[in-house]
């Protein structure tokens, strides 16, 4: 009996020796994907997912909603997870990542419930926070060029006024003008009429001396 388990330990022994070096190197590389992966996830859940950016700005979907950046929605998803569904400005204060084997992701169960755990989290502030509609281009462009139409013909109608007012306020400075003209012409006269008056009282006075 003694001799039988001497034998299996050799044999034990034998084995954990056999396991190559690289190989304790590719698990703990393994490990590391799933906590880069892990990260993303975490950090989207406690400050918000982003709205996913192409080059020209935000992505739209076919109600004109801004996207949010992709993230898996099931275990299954975040095993082939590997960052390609997402935009780079997402992804780039993150560490690299790429997809994992199911079975690497079930070796570690503290990350796997970790993974569930963020995921549910993530689900819920996606179903709980609508994506803010964006209006059409075409839209816009088409009401602000009807405000742009409306307030030039404003702009006319209310020149035409002026005009009108301004030719109103010429008439009224000629006749006012004419006016003067009158009253000066009166005035010299009346002026004129005073002097001749004063002449003749003048010439009566001599006269009677």
């Amino acid at each position: 009996m003694d001799i039988k388990r001497r034998q299996r330990g050799q044999d034990q022994r034998k084995c954990w020796k056999a396991k190559p070096r690289v190989a304790y190197s590719n698990e703990f590389a393994a490990t590391q994907n799933l906590y880069n992966k892990l990260a993303v996830l975490e950090s989207w859940a406690v400050n918000g997912i982003p709205v996913m950016q192409a080059e020209v700005g935000p992505v739209l979907d076919g109600e004109r909603r801004q996207g949010a950046e992709y993230f898996p929605r099931t275990v299954r998803q975040f095993n082939g997870w590997d960052g390609s569904q997402n935009s780079r400005s997402a992804l780039r204060p993150f560490e690299a990542f790429k997809v994992n084997a199911n079975v690497t992701l079930r070796k570690r169960s503290d990350i796997l419930e970790r993974v569930v755990a963020v995921i549910k989290n993530l689900r819920n502030q996606q179903e709980s926070t609508p994506r803010r509609a964006q209006p059409d281009t075409h839209a816009v462009l088409k009401e602000r060029l009807a405000r742009e139409v409306l307030m030039r013909a404003q702009l006319e109608e209310a020149l035409i006024h002026l005009k009108r007012e301004n030719k109103q306020l010429a008439r009224e400075n000629d006749g006012l003008k004419t006016q003067r003209d009158s009253i000066k012409q009166e005035a010299r006269r009346a002026v004129k009429r005073l002097e001749l008056r004063l002449a003749r009282v003048e010439l009566e006075r001599k006269t009677q001396e």
